[in-house]
């Protein structure tokens, strides 16, 4: 009977030792967790933030296009993105994504002809679209537009013809409003 004790008490302090393993493994494993965590939105955030930016400069000309400079680098900027999907612009298709930026960070885009851009549209717009929550495809909307803070890279100007053409990659989205839609107007039916 006296080592039936003996081995019942070895076993429940075996079996408590056994689960303060399992809990300390597991509290160890959270803590590694949200320490991991918070590194990788620090590390998001430095690249995101003003003070990761850095300003557009000439590389040269673009291969694929003899009038065209490509610009590198890394800015944040705010500003008014748009569709206007009842525009067929020959160059820039029904329903481009524009972006117009705020005056006060048009200085961080590269001068073209003395001056600062008021905006661009977007290498990747298919993606761009995408980080800003637009989908295409409803023919009852005429256009629709939005303010955000984004982040962009590799800047172009390419001139055609007679006009700047500017364009540029968006790097992501910082933040932005949920687009404030227009409507088609119906044409009555005819009689």
């Amino acid at each position: 009977k006296i080592l039936n004790n003996n081995l019942s008490h070895m076993s429940q302090k075996g079996f408590a030792n056994i689960v303060l393993i399992v809990l300390v493994v597991v509290l160890a494993g959270v803590a590694g967790y949200f320490v991991l965590a918070k590194k990788l939105e620090v590390a998001k955030e430095s690249r995101l933030s003003p003070e990761a930016e850095k300003p557009f400069v000439l590389v040269g000309r673009r291969q694929t296009a003899p009038n065209a400079d490509l610009y590198k680098g890394y800015v944040v900027v705010e500003g008014r993105y748009s569709v206007n999907y009842s525009d067929n612009i020959p160059i820039l298709g029904d329903g481009a994504l524009d972006f117009t930026v705020d005056e006060q960070y048009r200085s961080k885009l590269p001068k073209r002809y003395g001056e600062y851009p008021q905006g661009f549209i977007f290498d990747n717009e298919s993606s761009a679209k995408q980080m800003l929550n637009i989908s295409d495809g409803d023919e009852s909307i005429c256009s629709l537009s939005g303010k955000a803070k984004i982040a962009i890279e590799d800047y172009t100007t390419e001139l055609l013809e007679s006009e700047v053409f500017d364009h540029t990659k968006l790097a992501s989205v910082l933040s932005h409003t949920s687009p404030t839609i227009q409507k088609c107007k119906e044409s009555a039916p005819a009689m």
